[in-house]
Protein backbone atom coordinates (compact mmCIF):
# COMPACT_ATOMS: atom_id res chain seq x y z
CA UNK A 1 0.00 0.00 0.00
CA UNK A 2 1.57 3.35 -0.93
CA UNK A 3 1.82 5.61 1.76
CA UNK A 4 -0.80 8.93 2.19
CA UNK A 5 -0.09 12.22 -0.20
CA UNK A 6 0.55 14.26 2.53
CA UNK A 7 3.22 11.66 3.84
CA UNK A 8 4.55 11.89 -0.15
CA UNK A 9 4.75 15.87 -0.08
CA UNK A 10 6.01 16.13 3.95
CA UNK A 11 9.09 14.09 2.48
CA UNK A 12 9.44 16.18 -0.85
CA UNK A 13 9.18 19.46 1.45
CA UNK A 14 11.66 18.25 3.91
CA UNK A 15 14.47 17.54 0.48
CA UNK A 16 13.48 20.64 -0.77
CA UNK A 17 14.70 22.14 2.69
CA UNK A 18 17.58 20.30 2.90
CA UNK A 19 19.52 21.01 -0.29
CA UNK A 20 18.39 25.12 0.02
CA UNK A 21 19.61 24.84 3.30
CA UNK A 22 22.80 22.74 2.09
CA UNK A 23 23.06 25.36 -0.99
CA UNK A 24 22.79 28.59 0.72
CA UNK A 25 24.10 28.25 4.72
CA UNK A 26 27.74 29.00 4.80
CA UNK A 27 27.81 26.62 8.17
CA UNK A 28 30.17 25.70 9.78
CA UNK A 29 29.26 22.38 9.04
CA UNK A 30 30.67 19.18 10.80
CA UNK A 31 29.52 15.52 10.80
CA UNK A 32 29.40 13.62 13.99
CA UNK A 33 30.10 9.55 13.33
CA UNK A 34 30.86 7.23 16.66
CA UNK A 35 30.91 10.40 19.03
CA UNK A 36 33.58 11.71 16.69
CA UNK A 37 32.89 15.20 15.09
CA UNK A 38 34.88 16.51 12.20
CA UNK A 39 34.63 19.81 10.33
CA UNK A 40 33.20 19.39 6.97
CA UNK A 41 34.11 21.21 3.47
CA UNK A 42 30.80 22.15 1.44
CA UNK A 43 31.06 21.43 -2.54
CA UNK A 44 29.23 22.61 -4.37
CA UNK A 45 27.70 20.26 -7.87
CA UNK A 46 25.55 21.18 -10.74
CA UNK A 47 22.67 19.21 -8.72
CA UNK A 48 24.12 18.43 -5.56
CA UNK A 49 26.38 19.67 -2.48
CA UNK A 50 28.77 17.32 -1.20
CA UNK A 51 29.88 17.76 2.14
CA UNK A 52 32.91 15.76 2.79
CA UNK A 53 34.35 15.14 6.01
CA UNK A 54 37.88 13.34 7.00
CA UNK A 55 37.79 10.97 10.37
CA UNK A 56 41.16 10.20 12.18
CA UNK A 57 42.52 7.34 12.00
CA UNK A 58 42.14 6.33 15.45
CA UNK A 59 37.85 6.72 15.18
CA UNK A 60 36.11 3.89 16.31
CA UNK A 61 33.06 3.00 17.81
CA UNK A 62 30.51 1.16 16.92
CA UNK A 63 27.94 3.90 15.92
CA UNK A 64 26.04 3.12 12.27
CA UNK A 65 24.38 6.53 11.93
CA UNK A 66 25.76 9.54 11.15
CA UNK A 67 24.94 13.18 11.62
CA UNK A 68 25.09 16.16 9.46
CA UNK A 69 25.38 19.57 11.52
CA UNK A 70 25.05 22.97 10.75
CA UNK A 71 26.38 25.36 13.59
CA UNK A 72 26.21 22.53 16.54
CA UNK A 73 22.59 22.05 15.22
CA UNK A 74 21.63 18.59 13.68
CA UNK A 75 20.29 18.27 10.49
CA UNK A 76 20.07 15.07 9.00
CA UNK A 77 20.74 11.60 10.14
CA UNK A 78 21.65 8.66 8.45
CA UNK A 79 22.50 5.25 8.14
CA UNK A 80 26.31 4.86 7.50
CA UNK A 81 27.15 1.30 8.64
CA UNK A 82 30.00 0.93 11.61
CA UNK A 83 33.46 3.04 11.87
CA UNK A 84 35.86 -0.02 9.67
CA UNK A 85 38.91 -0.55 11.44
CA UNK A 86 41.80 1.26 9.26
CA UNK A 87 44.90 3.02 10.10
CA UNK A 88 44.33 5.61 7.55
CA UNK A 89 41.29 7.18 8.79
CA UNK A 90 37.77 7.19 6.71
CA UNK A 91 36.50 9.53 4.29
CA UNK A 92 32.89 10.47 4.17
CA UNK A 93 30.92 12.13 1.40
CA UNK A 94 27.87 13.06 2.37
CA UNK A 95 25.65 14.00 -0.86
CA UNK A 96 22.53 16.35 -0.48
CA UNK A 97 20.96 16.98 -4.26
CA UNK A 98 18.34 16.41 -6.87
CA UNK A 99 17.16 13.52 -9.41
CA UNK A 100 18.52 12.93 -12.01
CA UNK A 101 15.06 13.02 -14.12
CA UNK A 102 13.87 9.32 -13.91
CA UNK A 103 15.83 8.35 -11.63
CA UNK A 104 16.52 8.76 -7.84
CA UNK A 105 18.78 11.67 -5.87
CA UNK A 106 21.95 9.86 -4.97
CA UNK A 107 21.87 8.90 -1.41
Amino acid sequence: MAPPLDTLVAGVVADAWLLERSLHDPGPWSVRWADVEVPAERRLGDRSVVFCAAFPPDHCGTDEYAELLCGGELVQVRYVGPPPATEHGVDLDWVVGLAQPNQPAAA
